[in-house]
């Protein structure tokens, strides 16, 4: 059982060294206007954490070898899994195609959930993650299982450890936890400290975040989260797009580039619904409402170059379907202006 112990002491060391320094320096003022450090609360909360899941991994095995941990971490899992499907939070915010979206939802959530395991990770906490109300579950879990576990169990002869002394590692590490909660929750910046407890899943985050946020913040939602996640509010964010984009061009602001315009789905950009344009496009590779950079890979850079030779094409008035010019002046101007010329 030694083993475990040190391995529980040395890997909790590891996340305090690896853990980003930046985020252990956070300060919190207080009214007397003296400013604390919390990275001993941080470190507090990490250690104790990882020490409580190493002993119960370590009783686990005492109580029933090696195959009962793996089968009690499998069950925790599928709890989890079966949590965001209900929740329907499943799918993952990166914007990836058909099945590998889902099969890089499913990488993600294990990810989360194991590091939330093992480390306690504060950012877990965030809505497109693991969520403030299961992250706090998920670690109180761990504190109430050790305890339940401690009792079922036995200390084996000959152990260095006798079971009191594992009782009082366990009373020590979890006071030290609920301690590190308290202080954080008390003391975390005013408006956050729901944050820790809350129950918004990424959908809705995305929402609030286009209800509240700037033409940037906007952007960003549309182009760099699943579609999926915004689904169900698109068509406010088709009707933002659409009041804003003349502007945005005209403006020219630094984060609205080709990079962002390539990225914007072809059919949430204003006047592309005219034939001609769409029919040029679809000839020289562009797929409707796949984006004008759906894969993030060289496609974006033919995308781009595509659309200018329809525009040129239909500024000749060449047309595949016979048509002499563009009715629509307006939409060569629109895509003129995505393109930046």
């Amino acid at each position: 059982m030694v083993p475990f112990f040190a391995y529980g002491v040395g890997a909790s060391v590891a996340v305090a060294v690896c853990y980003d320094r930046r985020a252990l320096r956070l300060t919190l003022f207080l009214r007397s206007r003296y400013i604390y450090n919390i990275a001993n609360f941080f470190f507090s909360l990490f250690f104790s954490f990882f020490f409580h899941h190493s002993m119960s991994i370590a009783l686990l095995v005492g109580l029933g070898g090696r195959v009962l941990p793996i089968v009690l971490l499998s069950c925790e899992m599928v709890s989890y899994l079966i949590y965001k499907l209900i929740r329907n939070d499943f799918r993952y915010w990166v914007t990836l195609p058909g099945c590998w979206s889902m099969l890089a939802s499913l990488v993600f959530r294990v990810i989360v959930k194991v590091l939330a395991d093992f480390t306690g990770m504060l950012h877990l906490r965030h809505p497109n993650e693991m969520g403030g109300a299961y992250w706090l579950f998920n670690m109180a879990y761990t504190q109430i299982s050790m305890f339940l576990i401690l009792s079922m169990s036995s200390a084996p002869e000959g152990a260095a450890i006798s079971k009191g002394d594992l009782w009082i590692v366990a009373i020590v590490l979890a006071s030290l936890w609920v301690t590190a909660i308290v202080v954080l929750l008390r003391f975390s910046e005013k408006g956050f400290e729901h944050t820790f407890y809350e129950t918004v899943t990424s959908k809705q985050i995305q929402f609030l975040r286009f209800q509240v946020g700037d033409n940037r913040t906007k952007m960003t939602i549309l182009t760099t989260v699943h579609r999926a996640i915004w689904k169900k509010f698109a068509g406010e964010m088709r009707e933002w797009l659409g009041e804003v984009w003349n502007e945005l061009h005209q403006t020219k602001p630094i984060w609205f580039g080709d990079d962002v315009v390539r990225k914007i789905p072809m059919d949430f950009i204003p006047h592309i619904s005219h034939a001609s344009v769409r029919s040029e496009m679809t000839k020289h590779g562009l797929t409707d409402g796949g984006g004008l950079n759906p894969r993030g890979d060289r496609r974006g850079t033919r995308s781009m170059n595509s659309i200018r030779m329809a525009i040129d094409a239909l500024g000749d008035g060449a047309s595949p379907r016979g048509h002499s010019s563009v009715k629509d002046i307006s939409t060569l101007v629109v895509i003129n202006d995505a393109l930046g010329d």
